[in-house]
Formats: C-alpha cells, structure tokens, sequence
C-alpha cells in the first residue's frame, strides 16, 4: 500500500484545485449565484461581487468562490476543497491552517510572477491561451484536452468573442471530469489525488493561468498540476515558511538510458511483435518510476509533473534529496536484475528555494549536470560491493532467447515454422504486452498486494505498482491512478491521467503485421523504410524563449507539454487516420522513430514537417531534422532505425547556402532542406506515372524505365558546373523525350535542375529517379 500522509494529500488537491474557478468566471450570463459561497451579507451581494463588501474581504477575488461552488457542486463528499479554492487569496491564510498556507505557497512556487487581477470581465484581455510554441499572440480555442488542441486558433479581432463562446462547453467538461473524479475516488482521498489531475487537465489545459499582469501563456493545468505538487512538497516537510521566497523544495530529474539499445535489441523476423511493445515498456517505466521516486519521499504519485521522452521530473520535501543515492541504489538493483547492463534509470535531486525557483531553467540545468554526472558512473554503487561482476547462468547453445540473444531463462518454446526457438520471460511478456496494447484503451496503476509477477510486469511491482491493461474502466471505485491511452479514452473516463502513445500498428483479422507484410503493401518494390527525427536545438530554443519571459516552473512545464502533445497524442493519430501502413515505433518527448512502406513514410514524413508547423503557428526558430533509410524487407529493421540514425545526424549537420542549419532531411543518403525533398518527391510521383500509364488521351507512350536510369546519371552534376553531363543528359534525355512528348517538359526541367544555376541539383534530381524507380518496379508482387 501507497503511503502519505493526509494532510500531504490535502495540500496537493488543495494546490490542484484552487484556480479551477477561473474557468466558470469566463461563462457569458453566469450570473451572481456562483460567486455566493458562505456570504455573510447575502443582501448585499445581489449583483455583482463586487458590491459584497464581506464577501471582498473574506475572498478578495471573486474566482475563489466561484471555484468553491463548482468543487461543493461536484466533489462534495470532499468539502475542504471548496474551502481552499474560496480562501486561497485571503489575506492571512495562515489563520486558516497549515495546509491552505501551504496551498499558497505552491501557487506562488508555480507561477514565479502575480496575476491577482483576474476575474474575467468586460475590458479584460482576450480569455484564452497564447499558444506557448508560437513566435507570436497566436490564441488557442478553449476546448478540452485532446490531440488536436493547439491547432484551434482564434481569429484575431473576434477573439475575445470567440473564445468566451466556447467557455460553457469548456464549464461542462470540466464539471463532468470532477464528477468522474469523486465518483471513481470512492470517498479515499489517496484515489481522489489520482483521478483529480487528470480532470484538471482535461478542462483546464486550453484555459491561461494569467493573462493581466504576464503573458497567458501558461496553461491553468500545468500551473495547478505545480501548485499542487509543491504544495505536497513543503507539507511532507511539514514547513514553517510564510513567503515563498524562503519556501525550500526539492527536485529529483530521472533519465532511462539505453533506450535504443533495448527498443532495437530484437533479432527475431517477428521484431514488429516486439518494438512498439519495447518502446510502451519504456515509457510505462519512465512513469512508474517517477511515481516510485515520488511515492518513496512521502508525496502522492502525482508530484512526478514531468514525464516525457525516457525523461522525468518530481516534486519532493527538500529533506528527501539527501536520499537520493539511497533511491538511486535500489534502482539499480531491480533494473540490473531485469535488464543487465542494457537499461538503467539515473536519478539526480536538488534544493530550491522559492527566489531559486523564479528562475526554473538554471535550476533545470543543475539537474542535467547531476544526470550526467550519473551517467558516467553507472551502477556505482553495484560494481563497488561487487554484484555487478557477479556470475551469472550460462545454458549451453541453442537455448538463447530468439528475440534478445540472451538466456532464455524462465522463458518458453515455439515453432517458428519449423524451428524451435526459446523466448525468454521477458521477451515473452513483452509479445503479449504489444498484443494487448493494439486494443487496450487504459493503464490501471494499483498498489502492489502479494503475488508474483514475471517480465515487464514483474519490473512494475518491484517499484511498487501493479500495472495492468484495461479496455474498460470498471464501474465502481477505482484504487490507484488511471491513464487513457487516446483521445476517445479520454472523453469516456474525463479524469483518467491523459498520457497518449504511440500505440497504432498495421495489422490485419489474423493480428499484427510483420514488416514483409507491411513492405508489401506499398507501392512497388516490396522494400522496408525507417525514419528517425527530432528537434533541431531545442535548448537553444527554451534559451531564447525564457529571455523574453520568466523562466517560471509552470511555463517550463508549458512548453514541454505542448511539445510532447505533438508528439505524444497527435503524431499516433495522424499515422491511424491517413496511413494505415506506417508502424509507429517510438513517439514521444521532441522525436519519433517509425517503418513502413518507402512511399508511405516518405508522405508522412512531408506530413509531419507541415503539421509541426501548423502546431507551432508557423514558429521558424522550432523545427526538426529527419533521416529516412530504406533496405530489403528481409532486413533487419534495426539495421534500418540505425542507419536512419546516421542519416539523422548528416541532416543535422546540413546548412544551406543562405546559412541556415537543420532543418533538413537526409533521404536515402541524399541531404537536404524539407522543401527540395517535397519538390523531389513530386518529381518522383510524375516519372512513375509516366512510366506506369496506359496511353496517354493523345497516343502518347509509356515512358521507358531505362529513362529513369538515364536521369540517375545526373547525380555527379553540379549546377553552374559546365562538364560530359551537359552534352551527355542533353542528347539522351533529348532522345527520350522525341519518343515520349508527355515526358518532355519534366525531363527538361530534371536535367535544368540537375545541371544550371539554382538548381536542386544533380544528387537530388538523381534521388527523384531512384524513388521513381522503387514506386514502380516491375515483378514487385
């Protein structure tokens, strides 16, 4: 069982909670009742809270007891929380307890800056959230939380409008999440504490924090998810402070590593089993064991605020921090165990103050520095007492698992069509987990009771949590926290923790596909393509963002959320909806790792690129690098995700003419900026249906595929560059077009691009022909 104490658990709802009044503020013809809560001059107070002369005393603002009447309406079997959201802005709060006080001070931890003027009204700004990627006042549509949530925009002038149009569907779902949340809490404030964050984020994510004194780009979510966990924090340690700037927490940064290592380790012809399972496994670890840090220091699970790309961040009592080696030890411990030497989670914690905090990225910063430090001593504690030499069992030939090459120790056998082949424990459960999670929809997380559990899950309940799949949630109360893997999951459980994966895989009535499957389903040569691509200088971007801002906790929080929302939710939705053979094997964090037919993943890679720009609102300081490689089918798929890696770091080293870097694409060994490879792709689909026609309406012919060779032979040239191509392209490429006058003018143009100034350029014209070559080989099926 979870342990912490129940004055902790206040301190963190109370923090979770206490602005949610801001939303039902925003409703057009609210009226006067939702501001009434407790008023002692209800005479007075017919109008407006302004009038209420107690009232304005008691609460200051009239948003603390609307948020009062909305918790009071909806989580009512828990009154302390309509408490705290009516007195949060009271003057002396310490008069009210220690855990108001605490409340507080996390609200001011998170936020680093004031806003204590917003109540909504008529002459108050636009009421709706700067989108935190754009470069500009690019406003989002309020609207709950979802995949496509910061592709609602709000058009200029009529923004103000606009946005408070859609405050009262915001109010209902918000409202139905809290419902969702008491009730599935089943009167246990330890479950409440769960299901509550996620109701807070589900309607409070497109809703800004502040937008009077500082800019609204901050998330009402993110800054109450923050309050809340610092809250916790300062309760654990049961601490005297009054301001916030001699409020001491701790933080503790986690980072998985070996990552690729263990999500490619898989030799097997059925590898398409096993990865998109591997790299969930990875992402369920890097939660569990954030919420294991967080419940260890006597906070709720819900303090691990962070959690993105193998990465994580924890809310804890600055007293805790001192034990994190002790933490770090037993780590190691459970994952040697599991894993060997291939993955590891290292832990790195610091204290700060409040006055330390109003500058989060330096604090930020000192914690990589911890986590790298880590990194080069790696199992310390382990190879000192000398368990990391210890030796282990070896079995004779022929009984090594056939997935991962190691022992297959507690594993199984199978025929894989006629050959036995032993599957390890782990590698087995990990099978069945990427079965399960094509149709599960929820992750239920319950405190480990007794039993054994083997493989992935058996990893989970050493850190303390038994983890399970659900494709419904039971009706009755549920223990423990609740995720929803997407956005439908979401909306029928409105309080599960929204954490999207990558989960969408090709597959058929029989089940999942294997890669020669999915590589017959493309166009042409059956032929496998990787693609691996992450943001360019994502440090150097946060470095200039937060020169022009605070660099608060809660928009730290901001921007990272938003990145992973792309990423996490809308990547997965896209690859289900428009290209149904592309199997996602990583998404997550700033980067995506995927496979798939070569046309398909060539398209979506083009796709991907304009939709991050639509998300960033056109923002030319956030872009992102790809490398796109392409073998046999029968290659081993992680031959192919390395090779894209390479091909990744050529595309980071790229600069064009003009002097910009990245933001390029490495396809097939030929560099370049997304929109040469846009214009190449486009040439490569005219050559192949040329090559593939029928007859054109006016006789023309087919045109030959030796003619595609003929263009491959640009590749040496050089625009400007007079040399044998010159002569040589013109009379071929001339001959073929004599036969073929629909061919005419691109073939002029291919050979212009390749050869004069300006141009693309051979490598790339050459690359049009080789992809027009793969789209329409013959004998392909």
């Amino acid at each position: 069982m979870w342990s912490v104490r129940g004055d902790v658990l206040q301190a963190y709802c109370g923090g979770l909670i206490h602005d949610l009044g801001k939303v039902w503020a925003q409703v057009p013809g609210r009226g006067t009742e939702p501001s009434r809560f407790h008023c002692r001059t209800p005479e007075r107070h017919q109008v407006r809270f302004s009038d209420c002369e107690s009232c304005r005393q008691e609460y200051r603002y009239a948003h603390g007891p609307i948020g009062a009447n909305l918790l009071a309406n909806t989580v009512p079997g828990f009154s302390f929380l309509a408490d705290i959201a009516a007195l949060h802005h009271t003057v002396e709060p310490g008069r009210y307890g220690d855990v108001l006080r605490w409340v507080v001070l996390g609200d001011h931890l998170s936020a680093g800056e004031r806003d204590d003027r917003y109540d909504g009204g008529d002459g108050e700004p636009v009421p709706a959230l700067l989108n935190p990627l754009a470069a500009g006042a690019v406003y989002v549509r309020p609207a709950a939380l979802g995949a496509e949530l910061l592709f609602g925009r709000l058009a200029g002038g009529d923004a103000p409008g606009e946005a408070r149009k859609e405050f009262g569907g915001l109010l209902d779902a918000l409202e139905a999440a809290l419902e969702s949340a008491g009730r599935l809490a089943g009167g246990e404030l330890a479950w409440l504490a769960e299901h509550l964050t996620g109701a807070v984020y589900r309607g409070a994510m497109a809703v800004p924090s502040a937008f009077t004194n500082a800019v609204a780009d901050i998330p009402l979510a993110t800054h109450l998810h923050l309050a809340g966990a610092f809250a916790a924090a300062l309760a654990a340690d049961r601490s005297a402070a009054r301001r916030a700037e001699e409020a001491e927490v701790g933080l503790v940064a986690g980072d998985v590593s070996g990552i690729q290592e263990f999500i490619h380790d898989t030799g097997s012809r059925r590898a398409a089993r096993a990865l998109r399972a591997r790299s969930f496994y990875v992402q369920l670890l890097s939660l569990v064991a954030a919420r294991w840090v967080a419940l260890r220091c006597g906070v709720p699970a819900g303090c691990a605020f962070s959690v993105v790309g193998g990465r994580f961040l924890v809310a804890v009592p600055a007293s805790a921090v001192d034990r994190v080696e002790e933490y770090q030890e037993e780590l190691d411990r459970i994952l040697w165990e599991a894993h060997g030497a291939t993955l590891a989670v290292g832990l790195a914690g610091v204290r700060a103050t409040g006055r330390e905090l109003g500058q989060f990225r330096a604090v930020y910063e000192r914690l990589q520095e911890g986590l790298g430090e880590r990194k080069l001593r790696r199992y310390g504690r382990l190879a000192r007492d000398g368990r990391l030499f210890a030796p282990r069992e070896v079995l004779p030939a022929g009984r090594a698992c056939r997935t991962c090459g190691r022992e297959a120790l507690g594993g199984r056998q199978e025929d894989d069509d006629g050959v036995v082949r032993r599957v390890c424990a782990m590698c087995h459960s990990l099978e069945e987990l990427g079965r399960a999670l094509l149709d599960r929809r929820f992750v239920r997380l319950r405190p480990v009771q007794g039993g054994k559990r083997d493989g992935w899950q058996g990893v989970m309940a050493a850190l303390g949590h038994d983890v399970e799949l659900l494709e419904e949630v039971p009706p009755g109360p549920v223990e423990g926290g609740l995720v929803a893997l997407d956005d439908e999951a979401g909306a029928a459980v409105p309080c599960a923790r929204y954490l999207p994966t990558a989960r969408y895989a090709p597959r058929d009535s029989s089940g999942l596909l294997d890669f020669e499957e999915v590589a017959r389903r493309g166009r042409g040569r059956p032929a496998i393509a990787t693609l691996k691509a992450d943001v360019d200088d994502l440090g150097e971007f946060l470095g200039r963002y937060f020169e022009a801002r605070p660099s608060s906790p809660s928009r730290f929080l901001a921007v990272s959320t938003a990145l992973s929302l792309f990423f996490e939710a809308y990547v997965p939705r896209l690859a289900a909806a428009e290209f149904q053979n592309i199997y996602l094997i990583f998404s997550g964090g700033d980067d995506v790792a995927l496979a798939g037919p070569v046309d398909e993943v060539l398209r979506f890679g083009l796709k991907l690129r304009e939709r991050f720009a639509a998300w960033t609102a056109g923002n030319a300081g956030l872009h992102f690098s790809a490398g796109l490689a392409a073998g046999h089918a029968h290659r081993p798929v992680q031959a192919g995700i390395e090779e894209a890696e390479a091909f990744l770091g050529r595309a980071k080293r790229y600069r064009r003419p003009d002097g910009e870097a990245k933001n390029a694409v490495t396809a097939l060994d030929v560099v370049m900026g997304w929109e040469e490879l846009g214009r190449c792709w486009g040439w490569a689909t005219d050559l192949a249906l040329l090559v593939e026609r029928a007859g054109g309406a006016d006789g023309g012919r087919r045109l030959a595929r030796g003619a595609l060779r003929h263009v491959q032979a640009l590749e040496g040239a050089e625009p400007g560059r007079y040399g044998r191509l010159h002569w040589w392209s013109f009379y071929q490429l001339n001959r073929v077009a004599r036969e073929n006058r629909d061919a005419e003018s691109l073939l002029q143009e291919l050979r212009r691009q390749a050869l004069e100034p300006g141009g693309a350029g051979g490598r790339v014209v050459a690359l049009a022909a080789r992809l027009a070559e793969l789209l329409t080989v013959e004998g392909a099926r």
